[in-house]
C-alpha cells in the first residue's frame, strides 16, 4: 500500500489512504511521514470509516479493503499467497463491478499462488503499466523515443537513474535493486512503478524488473 501511495505522490498524482483505525491513531507509525506528505502536497486524502480512538484490530482491515476497491476503477494484485488480503480485495472488486487484474508469477512461488489463481478464474493478466491502463480504458500518451533514448533519458531523477544503471535484460528482484542503490525496498518499488509507466523498465513474473530496449 505504501509503495502505491509513494508512487502516486512522486508522479504528482492523487491517492486516497484508507485506514483500518481511527484518524487520530498513528498506525502504522513508520508511514506517518508518508501520510503527512500526502496531505502537505495536496496529493489526496486520508479517510476512515472508524471513529476516533478505534484501534487497528485485525478484523478492521478486511472491512477496510472493500472501501479501497470501491474507490478504485480497478484492482491489480501483484503478489498474493493463498490466504492473502489482496485476494479479499479482489473479491470485493469483482462484487462491485470493478476490473480485477493480476500479475502472473512462478508456479513455484508461494506469493504467486494467489495471483495465478485469480488469472485462472478470469482476472486480466497484466505485466506493465500500459496493460493496466489499456484494461481500464485509459489512454496513455508517450512521445516517440529517439535513438539516443535507448540510453537513460535526461529528465529522470537521480534515484531513477541509479536504478536504471543497475538494470539489464536479466531480471532483478526489487530487494536486490534496493540494496544495490542503497534505498528502502518500498521506495525502490515506487520509483520502478514510475519508470514502468514511462516504458523504461518492464515488470517480469515474480516481481522482478528488466530494462526496456
Amino acid at each position: 500500500d505504501a509503495a502505491a501511495h509513494r508512487a502516486a505522490v512522486a508522479a504528482q498524482g492523487r491517492t486516497i489512504v484508507v485506514l483500518g483505525c481511527g484518524l487520530d491513531v498513528r498506525y502504522p507509525a513508520d508511514n506517518q511521514d508518508l501520510f503527512m506528505e500526502v496531505l502537505d502536497k495536496g496529493a489526496g486524502a486520508i479517510i476512515s470509516e472508524y471513529p476516533f480512538g478505534a484501534q487497528p484490530e485485525a478484523w478492521r482491515f478486511p472491512n477496510r479493503n472493500r472501501l479501497i476497491s470501491g474507490l478504485s476503477m480497478g484492482v491489480v494484485v501483484v503478489e498474493a499467497g493463498q490466504r492473502s488480503g489482496g485476494l479479499l480485495t479482489a473479491g470485493y472488486a469483482a462484487d462491485q463491478g470493478r476490473d480485477v487484474m493480476a500479475v502472473p508469477g512462478s508456479i513455484d512461488s508461494e506469493v504467486s499462488a494467489g495471483t495465478n489463481a485469480l488469472i485462472r478464474d478470469g482476472a486480466a493478466l497484466v505485466t506493465c503499466g500500459r496493460e493496466i491502463a489499456e484494461a481500464l480504458g485509459v489512454l496513455v500518451m508517450r512521445a516517440p523515443r529517439a535513438a539516443e533514448a535507448r540510453g537513460i533519458p535526461p529528465d529522470v531523477t537521480d534515484v531513477q537513474r541509479r536504478l536504471l544503471e543497475k538494470l539489464s535484460l536479466t531480471p532483478k528482484p526489487i530487494d536486490t535493486l534496493a540494496s544495490e542503490v542503497g534505498m528502502p525496498a518500498a521506495e525502490a518499488s515506487a520509483q520502478l512503478t514510475l519508470l514502468e509507466l514511462r516504458g523504461l523498465v518492464i515488470r517480469q513474473p515474480g516481481g522482478t524488473f528488466i530494462r526496456a530496449l
